[in-house]
């Protein structure tokens, strides 16, 4: 009977060990995973950034909250 407790004991121990190893990988898993979502998030966000910049910089200057009509009446006036 002793011998069988100890095995017993042997084994779980084995197995507490087994998952606190496998808890530490999911863990990291996880982190991995996150991080690397956030970054291609990041890496999204600059490109759109970059984007609107270069379109920013081809497009003509409007005033804020003026119309088309109003920018194309301004054009028209000074040609």
């Amino acid at each position: 009977m002793e011998d069988a407790c100890e095995e017993l004991d042997r084994l779980i121990v084995e197995f507490l060990e087994s998952l606190e190893c496998l808890q530490e990988k999911r863990e990291y898993l996880n982190a991995s995973i996150r991080d690397g979502h956030l970054n291609l998030s990041k890496a999204q966000q600059f490109k759109n950034a970059v984007v609107t910049f270069e379109m920013e910089k081809t497009l003509p200057r409007r005033a804020k909250g003026a119309s088309k009509a109003d920018y194309s009446e301004k054009k028209m006036r000074k040609t």
